[in-house]
């Protein structure tokens, strides 16, 4: 953003023409640059592309460590059962008469949310600042992400604690973006 000395007003600093953002401002614009190289959200990750991992690697950062993992008592949620979801995901979840099942898997900056459909394993990418979760009812999630949305059951103690850990995990992501105060 280039602006010129004269444009004070605009309640941007100047510096030798050179408009200072915000780090909030300049992390959402590289997330947004990554996504429009990587604008499907839903992909088939069946096979071992490396094109296709160094995307998902890119969109919600590598896997933790296993120390990490360690450390947070876990990065992967137990069997989730999905008990609803958008027209594109139904279309897969359809083609089979098994039982509609989901995990998902912790991220730096997001979440890897897999599910099976034929003989094929998908995943919906999903980046943090993009990521809401709603609590229903009692038993009930509902994961959204740009036009993707999936319902899951959860009658289990321990998916209400890997659902708080995804709320604790994006609250301190959304910390980190915190603006900086320009002077």
């Amino acid at each position: 953003m280039y602006l010129s000395q004269s444009n004070k007003t605009s309640g941007v600093s100047v510096d030798n023409g050179v408009g200072l953002i915000t780090n909030f401002v300049l992390q959402v614009l590289r997330q947004q640059l990554i996504n429009l190289k990587f604008n499907i959200m839903l992909v088939n990750v069946s096979y071992n592309d490396k094109e296709l991992i160094r995307k998902i690697d890119a969109t919600v950062g590598r896997q933790f460590s296993l120390l990490d993992r360690f450390r947070m008592g876990g990065n992967g949620s137990p069997k989730l059962f999905i008990s609803g979801s958008s027209p594109e995901i139904a279309h897969l979840l359809s083609m089979d008469k098994y039982t509609n099942t989901c995990n998902i898997e912790l991220r730096p900056n997001g979440l890897i949310l897999r599910f099976r459909s034929l003989l094929e394993t998908y995943g919906l990418v999903i980046p943090y600042f993009k990521l809401t979760v709603y609590k229903n009812n009692a038993t009930d999630y509902s994961i959204f992400s740009d036009q993707h949305q999936l319902n899951v059951s959860s009658r289990q103690k321990g998916i209400h604690d890997f659902f708080s850990k995804i709320i604790q995990r994006k609250a301190e992501f959304s910390n980190q973006l915190k603006p900086v105060s320009i002077n």
